[in-house]
């Protein structure tokens, strides 16, 4: 029985004498409600973890612990399980420097009893430079307070590596529904669609020699970045500063339907513009699902270059795996915004159940036909 357990069991201890330590869920629905303000307000937030590597310290010291953060801590404030071993504290509005000295102050005060613990300090929005070149952004001063991240606060703190801040660790597991919905759909559309695989991959060596599959690096659930697969449809060694150029006009131009230069675009081989409107390009993905990297049902997988345009916002689509297809892809697609496929992908991440999924991959193939029809009449116009 891990020790979360034997806290919050009847009869083990009054909750009262914990100091009304909430649970993991209301502790991060906490940090969730405070994220959705900071984001309003552009204001910033910290979160502080304690834990340690040895549970029996965590038992001994723990209303020590408790005791020692209830005196310190304002009514705004919150205290709770951030999961079963770590203790969190939510400081509304408050710097990273702030929350420094919240951290100090407890440790001069009972550093005897507390050496064992170690404190992590995360403080968000963790970077602001997208958002201040965005005309809808009021933050005139031109000061770096709210830049940030993971940083040490005083000696035997350890720090994580780069990937390791809030939003990687606010972001939810797949449900265990999900996951196995994701293990045998694409299990079986890779045995289903081998046939097409073979096909695909031998018209792709024909008229464009070069590798079949297109690697590229995206960004998947809290942004933790890994290698995308695709049918390549563009001839080897294409320049892509032409799509990066044309996707940072959309994020730019937020309203804008997200159009692409499929039409235009001469780097695209021999019915490459047909294969990447059926969405036939994409397949290799059942490979990154399988691996559990992207999930059937989710936002699309973004590049690292696109991330760095984003408003803090717009990362909250980052809570959640991203998909093959997904709420987005069924609603419009390039004929949506910017903004209107962001606000589809963060509603995704925070309401995702099982009659969702099913929904969309019901309305994913007529969304499919739908749209290569669409772009046939258009042809013919």
């Amino acid at each position: 029985m891990n020790l979360l357990n034997r806290f919050f069991q009847p009869g083990w201890v009054d909750k009262r004498q914990m100091g009304e330590i909430d649970s993991p869920r209301e502790f991060r629905a906490h940090i969730n409600r405070e994220r959705g303000r900071s984001d309003r307000h552009k204001r910033e937030f910290s979160v502080i973890l304690i834990e340690t590597e040895n549970p029996a310290i965590m038992e001994k010291c723990f209303f020590q612990l408790i005791k020692s953060l209830n005196t310190r801590l304002r009514s705004s404030d919150e205290l709770g399980w951030f999961d079963t071993m770590r203790v969190g504290v939510l400081l509304p509005e408050t710097s990273m420097e702030a929350a420094r000295r919240v951290i100090e102050d407890i440790r001069c005060v009972h550093d005897e009893k507390l050496v064992p613990f170690t404190f992590r300090l995360y403080n968000y929005p963790n970077r602001w430079p997208a958002a201040r070149r965005r005309k809808d952004v009021d933050d005139r001063d031109g000061s770096d307070r709210h830049r940030g991240g993971p940083e040490k606060v005083i000696k035997r703190v350890k720090i994580s590596d780069h990937s390791d801040e809030l939003h990687t660790f606010l972001a939810s597991d797949l449900p265990w529904w999900k996951r196995m919905i994701d293990i045998f759909g694409s299990a079986a559309g890779l045995i289903l669609l081998l046939f097409v695989f073979m096909v695909l991959g031998i018209y792709i060596k024909i008229v464009s020699p070069g590798p079949v599959f297109f690697k590229q690096v995206r960004l998947g659930r809290g942004q933790t970045p890994f290698t995308c697969l695709k049918f390549r449809t563009m001839k080897v060694r294409a320049e892509t500063a032409v799509h990066e150029n044309h996707l940072a006009e959309l994020i730019q131009n937020a309203d804008t339907p997200m159009g692409k230069l499929d039409s235009t675009d001469s780097r695209i081989i021999p019915l490459g513009r047909m294969i990447r409107k059926t969405g036939l390009d994409e397949l290799p993905q059942l490979i990154n699902v399988l691996k559990g990297e992207m999930s059937l049902i989710g936002p699309r997988p973004c590049l690292p270059n696109e991330a760095d345009e984003y408003l803090p916002w717009h990362r909250s689509r980052f809570d959640t795996h991203p998909g093959l297809t997904g709420l987005w892809q069924v609603n419009g697609k390039n004929r949506t915004t910017f903004t209107q496929m962001i606000r589809y992908d963060v509603a995704y991440a925070k309401t995702k159940s099982f009659q969702m999924d099913v929904k969309i991959l019901f309305k994913t193939i007529p969304a499919i036909l739908q749209q290569f029809a669409g772009k046939s009449s258009e042809r013919n116009l």
